[in-house]
C-alpha cells in the first residue's frame, strides 16, 4: 500500500478518530448511555473518523492481476487478380471460400483469430473478392512484424499463389519473423498456353517535336506454329500492325517503332495482340502506354570572347537534356532581339573593352538570367554589378583554389555522385585578393585553398529581384567534366548538376492567384488528389474562397463536380479511384470579384502486373514455410492447418502477471461499509432515546 502523503500520518487520523469520540462519548458527555452501548458508540465513531482521516492521505492499493493472452494466429489471404486467373476459377471463388471460413471458425475456438486480405495494400478482412492489382507480399510479413511485436503470435497462415508483383523479397521480410509460416499453395505450376504483350517500353515524358522510341515484347509460350498480329493504336486509330509467328514453345520478340510527339498534352497508345487458338486467357493480350508531351524547351545563348574549351565542356553537359537547346556565338555576332533566350552564358565577358552595358539593361528589362565564367580574370575581364560580387586584386598572382561544397547551400538538390567526386576535383587558378558579396547571394561552392576552405565563393547565385545570375569564377570547368569522367566512368553526374544549375535559372516565379496542382497520370489503384491554392492581391494564402473541380472522361461514361476541403490555408481534392481512360478537369474559384479557373487533364492507367505472369511460384511459398519449421498445403488440406497448429507446443497460451492500483477513494464497498456503521451508530443513539 501506498498514498499520496506520508504513511507516518496513521497515528494522527487515529488520535483524530479518538479525540472527536472522546468529545461525543466521554465520561462528562456520554453519562446518557449504558456502559456497553457507550462503549460501542465510542468505536463506531472513533473509527468512522480515523478511516476517513485516513482516506484523506489518498492510499492507494497495489495488487497483482493475472491476465491470460491467447496465441493470435495471422491468417493472410491473397485478394490479387491472378489467384482467379486460372482453369480453377470457379473453385476459388465459391469451395475455397467456404473452407477459410470454416478454418477460421476452427481456430477461433482456441486461438485469437486475426484475418488479412493482402494485394494493393494489406488490411483487415476474410472474404476475398481477387480484385487487387498488385500482390504486396512483403507488407505482409512487414505488417506483423510492425503490429505484433510484443503479442504472442502462434503462427502465421499464408494463402496465395507466389506470384509477387509489388513491393520488396518477402523471403527477407519473412526471415525477421519468429513464428512458423504455413502456406497453402493457391494456384497453377503447369505451362498452359498463352500469348502475351509482356513488356513496353518509352519515356513517360517527351518534349514537343522529339521523336521517342516505342518497344514492345511480344511473348508466347507453348504456341509453336501459331501466330498473332500487333496492332498500336493511337486515338483509336491503328497506326502501326505486324504479324507475328511463334517460331517456339518459348517465344518471344522486340518490336520497335519511332514516334514523334506533336502537340503537348498526354499520347495514349493501345497496344494488343490478336487472340490465339487455345491460349490460357485473353487478358494480357492489350497494353497501354501514356506519354507526356512537354513543351518546356528552354533556349540557351553561350557568348563568349573568344573560343574556350569551358564553352565546349558546358555545351556537352547540357546537349542530351531535352530541355534546353544551345547554341554559341562569338559576341560580335550575338543579335537576342532575333530570339528571346531565357538564359545568357557570357563567358569572360563583360570586359573593360566591351562592357555589354545595353545587352545587360536588355536581360533586366526581359527578365533573362545571366551565367557568368569569369576564366582566369586576366587581361580587362570584369564583373559587372548584376553578378552581385566585387573582386579588389591585391597582388599579380593566382591561387589554386579547390571546389569545397556548402553544407548550408539549399536552393537546388546537388547530385549526390557529384558531390562526393567534388574535394578530387583539379584546382582552378584565382586573383589573390579580396571577394565581397552582397546580401542577395547564396554561395553554392567556396574556395578551398591550402586545405583551408575560405569564405571567398567559387560558384555563388544571385537574386535580386532583376532577374536571376550565377558566376562560376575561374577557369577549368572543362577539367572537373573530364576528372569526373576519369573517375566515375560517366558524365552523367556532372551534367546532372549543370542541369539542376540551369534548372534554378530557368524556373520563374509563379504570379498567379490561384494555382491548382496534381499529377498528370494515376494508376487505377490510386487515390487521385490535387492541392489548390488562392492569393489575395498580397500575395498571401487565403483559403476563404470556395473552390470547386469538374471531372469528365473523354469518352462521356464519367462526369462529376466536386469541392475542395480546406486544409490549413490551402485546399486539396480526393476523388478516389477513377476507372481507366482520359479525363478533363476545370477547377473555378472568385477571389473578390474577380473570377478565375484552371484546366488540365489527366490519365487513369489499367495495371495488367496480375495478369502478365500467371504460373504460381509454390517454390517460393515452399521457401517461406522452411523458414521457421512449419509446412506447406495445398487448398484441399485447409482444414488439417488447424490440427498442425494444435500439435506445435510451443503455441500455447501466455499467463502475464500485471500491477494495477486502485486508489481506496475509488473502492465504493468501503464507502458503504463506513455509511452502514455511521447508520449503525445512529441507530443505537435512537435505540438509547438520544439523538
Amino acid at each position: 500500500m501506498s498514498s499520496t502523503y506520508s504513511l507516518w500520518f496513521i497515528p494522527l487520523c487515529l488520535l483524530a478518530g479518538i479525540g472527536y469520540a472522546m468529545l461525543l462519548y466521554g465520561s462528562g458527555k456520554g453519562y446518557a448511555y449504558p456502559p456497553r452501548v457507550r462503549r460501542l458508540l465510542f468505536a463506531l465513531r472513533a473509527f468512522v473518523v480515523s478511516a476517513l482521516c485516513f482516506l484523506l492521505l489518498r492510499p492507494v492499493m497495489e495488487r497483482k492481476v493475472k491476465e491470460v493472452e491467447k496465441p493470435v494466429i495471422v491468417i493472410g489471404i491473397d485478394n490479387s487478380e491472378s489467384v482467379t486467373e486460372n482453369r480453377d476459377s470457379v473453385f476459388y471463388r465459391t469451395t475455397y471460400t467456404e473452407e477459410l471460413q470454416k478454418l477460421i471458425k476452427d481456430l477461433s475456438k482456441d486461438y485469437q483469430v486475426d484475418p488479412y486480405l493482402f494485394g494493393n495494400e494489406t488490411r483487415m478482412g476474410d472474404r476475398p473478392d481477387f480484385r487487387d492489382k498488385e500482390t504486396d507480399l512483403s507488407q505482409l510479413f512487414s505488417m506483423v512484424e510492425q503490429q505484433y511485436a510484443h503479442r504472442n503470435v502462434g503462427a502465421v497462415v499464408c494463402l496465395s499463389d507466389g506470384i509477387a508483383t509489388g513491393g520488396g523479397d518477402p523471403l527477407y521480410t519473412a526471415r525477421r519473423l519468429r513464428f512458423p509460416i504455413y502456406t497453402v499453395a493457391l494456384g497453377d505450376t503447369s505451362e498452359t498456353k498463352d500469348a502475351l504483350i509482356a513488356n513496353v517500353h518509352c519515356n513517360r515524358s517527351v518534349f514537343r517535336g522529339n521523336r521517342f522510341p516505342l518497344e514492345i515484347l511480344v511473348q508466347a509460350r507453348q504456341l509453336k506454329g501459331k501466330q498473332t498480329r500487333l496492332q498500336v493504336l493511337e486515338g483509336g486509330k491503328v497506326i502501326f500492325e505486324k504479324d507475328i509467328r511463334f517460331t517456339g514453345s518459348n517465344y518471344s520478340e522486340w518490336v520497335r517503332l519511332h514516334r514523334e510527339a506533336g502537340a503537348a498534352g498526354m499520347l495514349h497508345y493501345r497496344i494488343r495482340i490478336s487472340a490465339t487458338e487455345g491460349e490460357r486467357t485473353e487478358s494480357n493480350n492489350t497494353a497501354d502506354v501514356w506519354v507526356q508531351v512537354l513543351d518546356e524547351s528552354h533556349p540557351v545563348a553561350i557568348v563568349y570572347q573568344s573560343p574556350h574549351p569551358d564553352v565546349a565542356a558546358l555545351k556537352e553537359a547540357l546537349r542530351d537534356n531535352p530541355m534546353y537547346t544551345v547554341e554559341c556565338f562569338p559576341l560580335e555576332q550575338f543579335h537576342p532581339e532575333n530570339k528571346p533566350y531565357e538564359v545568357w552564358v557570357l563567358h569572360q565577358l563583360p570586359t573593360n573593352s566591351k562592357p555589354m552595358q545595353a545587352l545587360l539593361e536588355q536581360a533586366s528589362r526581359s527578365g533573362t538570367s545571366l551565367l557568368f565564367f569569369t576564366g582566369d580574370m586576366a587581361g580587362d575581364v570584369r564583373l559587372p554589378v548584376e553578378s552581385g560580387l566585387q573582386v579588389r586584386k591585391e597582388r599579380q598572382m593566382q591561387n589554386d583554389a579547390y571546389p569545397a561544397l556548402n553544407p548550408d547551400f539549399a536552393d537546388f538538390n546537388i547530385p549526390e555522385i557529384f558531390a562526393q567526386a567534388l574535394p578530387q576535383y583539379p584546382p582552378i587558378q584565382l586573383p589573390f585578393g579580396q571577394y565581397t558579396l552582397d546580401a542577395a547571394t547564396k554561395v553554392c561552392l567556396y574556395q578551398r585553398i591550402n586545405n583551408m576552405t575560405t569564405p571567398y565563393p567559387l560558384l555563388f547565385l544571385h537574386d535580386a529581384g532583376q532577374g536571376k545570375s550565377a558566376t562560376v569564377l575561374g577557369e577549368g570547368w572543362w577539367r572537373w567534366r573530364m576528372h569526373h569522367y576519369l573517375s566515375e566512368g560517366s558524365h552523367e553526374a556532372f551534367n546532372a548538376f549543370t542541369a539542376q544549375l540551369f534548372q534554378y535559372l530557368t524556373t520563374k516565379e509563379d504570379k498567379r492567384f490561384f494555382r491548382v496542382k496534381g499529377k498528370n497520370l494515376f494508376s487505377e489503384n490510386e487515390r487521385i488528389r490535387f492541392d489548390a491554392e488562392c492569393y489575395t492581391k498580397n500575395y498571401e494564402l487565403d483559403n476563404r474562397p470556395e473552390v470547386e473541380m469538374s471531372v469528365r472522361s473523354l469518352s462521356g461514361s464519367y462526369s462529376h463536380r466536386y469541392v475542395f476541403s480546406r486544409s490549413m490555408q490551402a485546399y486539396q481534392l480526393d476523388l478516389g479511384t477513377l476507372p481507366e481512360g482520359d479525363y478533363q478537369w476545370t477547377a473555378s474559384t472568385r477571389i473578390g470579384n474577380s473570377p478565375y479557373s484552371q484546366s488540365g487533364h489527366f490519365s487513369v492507367q489499367a495495371l495488367r502486373k496480375e495478369t502478365l505472369e500467371l504460373r504460381a511460384d509454390h517454390q517460393l511459398l515452399l521457401n517461406l514455410a522452411e523458414i521457421n519449421g512449419a509446412k506447406m498445403l495445398y487448398p484441399k488440406e485447409i482444414r488439417k492447418i488447424a490440427k498442425e497448429i494444435r500439435s506445435q507446443d510451443k503455441i500455447k497460451s501466455v499467463a502475464r502477471y500485471t500491477k494495477k492500483s486502485q486508489s481506496l477513494l475509488d473502492n465504493g464497498i468501503l464507502g458503504l461499509f463506513l455509511l452502514l456503521l455511521l447508520g449503525g451508530e445512529w441507530a443505537l443513539r435512537k435505540w438509547s432515546g438520544n439523538y
